[in-house]
């Protein structure tokens, strides 16, 4: 680690050392971790799960992750890849998606079976 690199970066390099997986993987899983936190949470406070709320909050977190990318990048007289911290955010925010559209789905199907009831 250099020292120059921001606790933040310090951070992230750590975690890429400590677990041997590739970047994009490694934000899919902290995408997922956060959902999983997010889901404890709710089921600690007896509160139903929201897609959007979940969607929206690991959205926050990997935008402002991106950004302290961007500014080390900066910081560092590096030309910062728009494309690749976009990337990123959209590939940490996937599996909060995914289960919030398939919370989406289901809830669409119940009460469309419920319509039908005989």
């Amino acid at each position: 680690m250099r020292p120059e690199n921001s606790t933040f970066s310090q951070f992230k390099i750590y975690v890429e050392e400590l677990i041997p997986l590739e970047r994009d993987y490694l934000h899919i899983l902290v995408g997922a971790a956060l959902l999983a936190v997010y889901l404890l949470w709710k089921m600690v406070r007896r509160r139903q799960f929201r897609g959007y709320e979940v969607v929206g909050i690991v959205l926050l977190v990997a935008v402002v992750a991106e950004l302290m990318d961007i500014r080390d990048d900066l910081k560092e007289q590096r030309h910062p890849d728009i494309m690749e911290s976009l990337k990123d955010a959209v590939l940490t925010v996937s599996v909060p998606a995914i289960a919030a559209l398939g919370q989406l789905i289901i809830q669409r199907a119940i009460r469309f079976g419920q319509r039908f009831r005989c």
